[in-house]
């Protein structure tokens, strides 16, 4: 009896490294993590000042059956010059999307003319780190205004003028269109004029605002009449 409580407890002894000295015990798993890969989605890499587009940072993680997307993961995202661009984000700290992948979702905004890089990192619980980044080069927003003139006869020259504030964008005498205008509201103004004859025209309407869009031709029509 005492030779068998002997050979026992030296097999106990042997295994309990191991996994301790209970038939029901297994080994610890080990929860492995590997982030492979990290990306912007959704943003362009060329986009006009003022304009918004909304998109997302993510890494992909690999190890999924070892609780990979079960870690918290923290980012970091950021803008190297907000003269050119800001980045509007929403921190994640869980996955927000299929398992494994980390998502935050973010909106750049372009700021003025230049050249940026986004760059995006994510930490995970356990320390691992992944850097991506993003050139993007943001172009000065512009539109075009056309103006139609009709009404007039040969022997008479519109007057019109096209401002934006107290800026005068163009001064126009016959139909026209005035390109790489800065997005925003502007006045047109139409002034009476006299032909060659002494015949005086007045012009409908007087004043009146266009507002001039990025990527878009804005148009206004002015049409004189014998007074």
């Amino acid at each position: 009896m005492n030779a068998m409580r002997t050979r026992f407890f030296v097999i106990c002894a042997a295994l309990f490294v191991a996994q301790g000295c209970n038939s029901n015990a297994t080994p610890t798993e080990t929860v492995g993590c590997s982030l492979v890969s990290s990306t912007f989605l959704g943003i362009p890499t060329t986009l006009s000042s003022s304009d918004s587009k909304t998109g997302r940072f993510s890494s992909t993680a690999l190890s999924l059956s070892n609780g990979c997307a079960t870690r918290k993961a923290t980012y970091v995202l950021s803008s190297v010059n907000p003269a050119v661009a800001t980045v509007v984000q929403t921190v994640g700290s869980t996955p927000t999307d299929s398992a494994g992948v980390y998502v935050a979702p973010i909106t750049v905004v372009g700021v003025g003319p230049g050249t940026t890089t986004l760059t995006g990192t994510i930490t995970l619980s356990d320390g691992q780190t992944l850097t991506g980044s993003l050139a993007v080069t943001v172009v000065r927003a512009q539109g075009s205004l056309s103006v139609s003139i009709a009404g007039l006869p040969l022997t008479a020259l519109a007057n019109v003028e096209v401002t934006q504030g107290t800026t005068l964008a163009g001064r126009l005498t016959a139909s026209s269109t005035l390109i790489l205008l800065s997005p925003g509201a502007y006045t047109v103004k139409a002034s009476s004029v006299t032909a060659a004859d002494g015949t005086v025209y007045d012009a409908t309407p007087a004043t009146q605002q266009a507002t001039v869009i990025n990527l878009t031709t804005t148009t206004a029509n002015v049409v004189y009449a014998r007074k």
